[in-house]
């Protein structure tokens, strides 16, 4: 449970991060590996029984939702990269 918290508070730092700078293909990737690190520990929980499965099947599909959002922002940046070259 503490781990969710400290990966949750994770994707926060590096969503405000991604705000702030100006390149942001390296704060984009560190998103989607917290992204990604954060689905494991939601999945070990639910595993373990302690995540109901109404909560897992919530929070896994906006972690899902999270993730899709990244990749869309990680294309972007990488589309971006191409035309400054």
């Amino acid at each position: 449970d503490l781990d969710i918290k400290r990966t949750m508070d994770e994707v926060l730092g590096y969503c405000i991060e991604v705000q702030k700078r100006k390149t942001k293909k390296t704060t984009l990737t560190n998103l989607d590996i917290a992204n990604t690190k954060l689905k494991a520990y939601i999945r070990l929980a639910f595993n373990l029984h302690f995540l109901p499965i109404k909560n897992y099947e919530i929070w896994s599909g906006q972690v899902v939702e999270i993730g899709k959002m990244i990749g869309g922002l990680l294309k972007a940046e990488q589309q971006n990269d191409n035309h400054r070259e």
